[in-house]
């Protein structure tokens, strides 16, 4: 495992936790931010990295800083 898969699954993990914590289902989170299903279930899951951008619009609904997704690295 690279550190950059680690990095994204973790944020993937993060992203997952929060939103269910939230108790927003991923077709809301993806109204709120324009981020298609199919890449918010690929972030999820860590098999792409995410965006700047897309981190700061799911950041942004949880009224969250990007800190929180960043603070372990």
């Amino acid at each position: 495992m690279t550190e950059r898969e680690s990095f994204e699954r973790q944020i993937g993990r993060k992203i997952e936790a929060i939103r269910k914590i939230y108790e927003i289902k991923p077709d809301v989170l993806c109204q709120k931010t324009g981020i298609s299903r199919k890449k918010l279930e690929s972030y999820e899951k860590g098999e792409e990295p995410i965006t700047l951008t897309h981190l700061y619009k799911i950041t942004s609904v949880f009224n969250l800083s990007l800190c929180y997704f960043l603070k372990d690295w």
